[in-house]
């Protein structure tokens, strides 16, 4: 059927609430938001928040969720545990979180069933046991033809004794069974068909009866369920062949269930309206006017009340129309539409590139992994929340005490107070002092000490190591020449290198001179050196007027040294010395007389040679023979060399060498192997 514009309909048929609307109608319903367009649900019928829906006193039973908006199908189930009919479970339908049943066994199945088949998208669990709240502590199976295995979905934990668990389910079911530890300790159980977003949305009619106020096409999304309180459409009863009434949504939903509530007549003329709906045609279109569904009633018999189920839960939908077929010419001249409420149960669809949620899509998603996309209904993550907020929609501030995703981490007990920053845990201050920011764990920084570790050891601390107590900032160590809880106090002057004990003051060694605990009094008469521990030695004069033996810092003798020794420090004995100079004394007196040898042996020898040499040079015999005579076996060289001997001093003792003297009658010289 082609999708029939509400800008052919008559101006009036369309109905918006003004933006300075009250938030009570004739009816005495309350309303919120900007346009007054959603309906209160708090218990006792006392307003909501006009800006956020918020009950004062928790929503009235059959209603939960963010501003008690999700109708709860759970309220219409019949419960059964391990198929037990016995037990409290109807106190986990009853729409108060306070009244927990009191179940016996464990690793229980608890049976949910309807009468009538729906989608199933999500649902809410209260505990009343913390510990037993995990993410773990339930499996779900549907056993209408979608799966008959236990499955794990989406879990999500909203504060510590409420889960959320998601599950994208393409087909019906009239039954659920949970199992799990959160089943046994169960205090509510909540399902939703969605909330009701045809609510004071757009709508138009073919035609209005009587061109009457009461006749509006809008009295079908008033929330008033009452036929006889004037607020029902109606169509021209003479002149609409084909009636037909229309809705256009804000923005795109998805659809679990359309509820629609027929005209009901007075008593005494029931007949004349029910049948006005009988093979109605529900038709539903996409934003681009694609068909969607086409849903035409086959029942033979007219309802007071009609259940439609989509095909596609999951499809976008933006528009709905119901058109009247039913025609009986013994009442009017036409068909007739009327229609008493129009509810359509479902959510918004919200862009998935802006990660938005909400009524209106007006809310940021925030998760605990940047970017992902929330629950719409809720705002709740499959990740959980960013890291510092927890509840529905991930708004709430960590409480104190606690942080991280989900808030679910408590702050350690090293922070003061426990309280700590809600993204990381990390604390405001240290409870015990001596551990440093930002988890207190560890100890101060070397240098650092108390509170916080915000304090500065003292300067004269050892600079090795831990320099100072973490607590009291006392120094584990000074720098030479301090002592004390702060190393504030000098050592003794006399101190052996300026270190003394750190407590005490006292002088670990004193310096040459001095002795006692501080190294404050002078060596006795007596000693001398570091602590005075060496005594003088002995050979010191002791016959002396002055106030010392020996000087207290080397040991020097003062006054001299007894007879017979001599030194700085009488060491030495005088007598030895004596007998050193004698030996010295004989030692050169036979070097001396070596030398002397030696000389006369030179002399000698000098004296045999020159004579010998003399002797060579008188003219052999014959010398009057002037012929020419030759000699065999003698050659030149032969003829010119003569051995002799010298003496070799180079050593301690003297050795003869034996040498060849070798004469040069060209040049009238004598040279030696030595020489050359």
């Amino acid at each position: 059927m082609k999708f029939l514009s509400l800008f052919v309909l008559v101006p009036h048929i369309i109905y918006n609430c003004a933006q300075s609307c009250t938030n009570t109608d004739r009816f005495n319903n309350k309303w919120f938001g900007a346009n007054c367009q959603y309906k209160c649900h708090c218990k006792n019928n006392v307003a909501c928040n006009v800006t956020n829906g918020d009950c004062p006193n928790g929503c009235v039973s059959g209603w939960f969720g963010p501003a008690c908006q999700y109708a709860d199908i759970a309220k219409n189930a019949t419960l059964t545990l391990n198929g037990d009919l016995t037990q409290e479970v109807d106190k986990m339908t009853d729409g108060d979180d306070a009244t927990c049943a009191a179940l016996t066994g464990s690793s229980l199945e608890l049976n949910v069933n309807w009468s009538f088949k729906f989608y199933f998208t999500w649902l809410r669990i209260v505990s009343k046991n913390t510990d037993e709240l995990q993410k773990e502590s339930i499996s779900i199976k549907f056993p209408d033809n979608v799966t008959t295995q236990h499955m794990t979905c989406v879990n999500v934990i909203i504060d510590n004794v409420t889960l959320d668990i998601y599950c994208n389910i393409s087909k019906a079911t009239s039954k659920i069974l949970l199992k799990g530890s959160a089943v046994d300790n169960m205090c509510s159980l909540y399902i939703p068909q969605g909330r009701n977003v045809a609510l004071k949305q757009p709508t138009g009619q073919t035609t209005l009866q009587d061109n009457h106020v009461y006749f509006l096409s809008s009295n079908a999304v008033d929330g008033n369920l009452n036929w006889s309180d004037n607020s029902c459409t109606h169509t021209d009863d003479s002149s609409d062949p084909a009636p037909m009434w229309t809705l256009v949504f804000n923005h795109n939903v998805t659809v679990q269930a359309y509820t629609i509530y027929n005209r009901v007549g007075a008593a005494s003329d029931a007949y004349c309206c029910l049948a006005r709906l009988k093979g109605f045609i529900l038709t539903t279109f996409d934003q681009s006017n694609q068909n969607i569904q086409n849903y035409t009633d086959t029942l033979t018999s007219p309802q007071e009340v009609y259940n439609v189920l989509p095909t596609d839960p999951w499809a976008q939908v933006s528009n709905v129309q119901i058109e009247a077929t039913y025609f009986d010419d013994k009442d009017f001249k036409s068909k007739v539409l009327t229609l008493c409420e129009v509810e359509i149960f479902g959510d918004s669809v919200c862009r998935k590139d802006n990660f938005t949620y909400g009524r209106d899509c007006e809310n940021v998603c925030n998760c605990a992994v940047p970017g992902e996309k929330c629950f719409v209904g809720t705002g709740n993550c499959p990740s959980g929340c960013k890291a510092g907020f927890y509840g529905q929609g991930c708004t709430k501030p960590c409480a104190a005490g606690f942080f991280g995703i989900d808030c679910r981490n408590k702050c350690s007990n090293n922070c003061s107070s426990q309280q700590c920053e809600r993204v990381a845990g990390k604390c405001n201050s240290c409870s015990l002092e001596g551990k440093k920011l930002p988890y207190c764990t560890q100890d101060c920084d070397p240098g650092f000490y108390g509170a916080d570790c915000k304090l500065n050891c003292s300067k004269n601390c050892s600079q090795t190591g831990n320099i100072c107590d973490v607590i009291n900032g006392s120094c584990l160590g000074c720098n030479p020449g301090f002592y004390g809880d702060n190393c504030t106090t000098s050592c003794p002057h006399n101190c052996k290198d300026s270190v003394c004990h750190i407590n005490s003051g006292n002088c670990i060694s004193c310096k040459a001179g001095f002795k006692g605990t501080h190294c404050v009094e002078e060596c006795s008469n007596y000693t001398y050196g570091e602590g005075c521990k060496i005594i003088c030695s002995h050979n010191c004069n002791s016959n002396f007027t002055g106030p010392r033996v020996c000087d207290s810092v080397n040991g020097q003798c003062l006054n001299g040294c007894r007879s017979g020794y001599d030194g700085l420090d009488c060491s030495k004995s005088s007598s030895l010395t004596d007998q050193e100079g004698d030996c010295e004394e004989e030692l050169a007196h036979g070097i001396g007389i070596g030398i002397g040898v030696m000389i006369a042996v030179d002399i000698v020898v000098g004296i045999a040679f020159y004579i010998w040499f003399k002797r060579r040079q008188k003219p052999p015999p014959h010398q009057n023979d002037t012929k020419d005579r030759t000699y065999d076996r003698v050659d030149p060289i032969q003829q010119n060399e003569h051995p002799y001997y010298t003496v070799d001093k180079s050593g301690d003792g003297y050795d003869l060498v034996k040498d060849v003297v070798t004469y040069d009658k060209n040049k009238n010289s004598v040279s030696t192997e030595a020489d050359k």
